[in-house]
C-alpha cells in the first residue's frame, strides 16, 4: 500500500510532471493528435504519471478514461495501444496504487459502448491482471445494484446491463483471468455452462436477454436471469441467474439485508421460474424439485442440506436436464 511518508524525494521531476500535463490536455479533447500523443510520450510522459506535485497517486489515465469513455471515443482505444508501445502497465505503475479506487479501471465501471469494450480488450490482450479487472466489475455490479432502482427492461438500464454483461464475459474469455477470479466464474456460473467461453471475445455475435417472468415488483438486475443467444444460430448457449453472494463485501452485505434475511418472495435459484415465499421456507420447487435450503441457498457448494446434491451442481443438472 502506498504511503506518501515514505517518499523524501518527490518521485517526479517538475519537467515530468509538465509532459504529463501536457498529456492529458492533448487526450481530453473531441479529437485526438495521436502524432502529438506519441511525441509526448516519446519525450518521456507517464500515463500513469501525476499532473499535480501535490496528488502523486493520482494517476492520469483515470482522467482520460472518464474524458474519453463519457462519449465512447473511438480515440480511447488508439491512446491505450499507444501507451502500452511505450510502456504503460496497469498493473506496475511506478507510484503505487494507495487504494482499488486509484486504479484506472476503477474508472470503466462508469461507461459503455464498442470502443470501452475495445480498449478493455486491448488492456486484457496485454496481460492486464485479475486484481485490476475484479476493480471494476465489482465497483460495477455493486453500482447497477445499490444505485439504480428502474425497471431493467427500460432503454436506459437494459442498455446499461447489457453492456456490463457483455464486459464481464470479455473478462471470463482469458484464462488468465478465469483462472484466478473465483468470484467471477461463480457468477457467470462458469461451471454449469459448457459453450466456449472465448466466443464472447466477439460480444456482437450475441444477444443478450434479461428474463424477469419469475419477478415479483419491479423487475430489476439482481432478479433476472440472463440468457445469452447466439444470433446467427438463435440457441441460447449460456445461461445463469444474477446470485450475489460472492461479490465484494458491500454488496454481500446487500445481499444479505435484502435476500437472505428478509421475508421477501424469494425466486429458485435453479431454474428461475418459481417464487417460493421466502428464502429457506422448506418447500420444494414444482418445475425444479429444488428445496428451498437457506444454507444451501446462500452457500452454492454446499452439499449437506436438504438437497442431496450442491447447488451448482443441481444447477448443473437441471440444465442438462438429468434432475430427477
Amino acid at each position: 500500500m502506498y504511503n506518501k511518508n515514505e517518499y523524501r524525494v518527490m518521485p517526479y521531476t517538475a519537467d515530468e510532471i509538465e509532459l504529463n500535463r501536457q498529456l492529458l490536455e492533448a487526450c481530453e479533447t473531441r479529437i485526438v493528435n495521436l502524432k502529438d500523443v506519441e511525441s509526448l510520450l516519446k519525450k518521456g510522459a507517464d500515463p500513469l504519471g501525476t499532473t499535480n506535485p501535490d496528488y502523486i497517486d493520482k494517476h492520469l489515465y483515470s482522467d482520460i478514461v472518464c474524458s474519453l469513455g463519457d462519449f465512447n471515443s473511438k480515440y480511447l482505444p488508439k491512446v491505450t495501444e499507444l501507451f502500452l508501445k511505450y510502456g504503460m502497465n496497469i498493473d506496475r505503475p511506478r507510484v503505487p496504487y494507495d487504494d482499488r479506487t486509484d486504479n484506472p479501471l476503477w474508472g470503466f465501471a462508469f461507461f459503455s459502448g464498442h470502443n470501452v469494450a475495445r480498449t478493455l480488450k486491448i488492456l486484457l490482450d496485454h496481460g492486464l491482471s485479475a486484481e485490476s479487472t475484479g476493480v471494476f466489475w465489482n465497483h460495477e455490479i455493486g453500482d447497477l445494484i445499490d444505485v439504480y432502482y428502474d425497471d431493467i427492461h427500460e432503454e436506459f438500464m437494459y442498455n446499461r446491463c447489457m453492456w456490463t454483461i457483455k464486459k464481464l464475459m470479455l473478462l471470463a474469455s482469458y484464462d488468465h483471468i478465469l483462472e484466478n477470479d473465483e468470484q467471477l466464474r461463480r457468477f457467470i456460473g462458469y461451471d454449469y455452462n459448457s459453450y466456449d467461453i472465448k466466443h464472447f471475445r466477439n460480444w456482437d455475435d450475441f444477444e443478450y436477454i434479461f428474463d424477469t417472468t419469475h419477478c415479483n415488483g419491479t423487475p430489476q438486475l439482481d432478479r433476472s436471469i440472463v440468457r445469452i443467444y447466439e444470433k446467427k444460430s438463435k440457441r441460447e448457449v449460456w445461461v445463469f441467474g444474477v446470485y450475489l453472494e460472492w461479490m465484494d463485501d458491500c454488496t454481500v452485505r446487500y445481499v444479505r439485508r435484502n435476500k437472505r434475511d428478509s421475508d421477501e418472495p424469494f425466486v429458485c435459484p435453479i431454474c428461475g421460474k418459481h417464487t417460493f415465499k421466502k428464502n429457506g421456507d422448506g418447500s420444494k420447487c414444482p418445475v425444479c424439485l429444488w428445496q428451498n435450503d437457506i444454507v444451501q441457498n446462500c452457500e452454492p457448494s454446499y452439499k449437506n442440506g436438504a438437497n442431496r446434491m450442491s447447488q451448482n451442481k443441481y444447477r448443473k443438472n437441471y440444465l442438462a436436464g438429468k434432475v430427477e
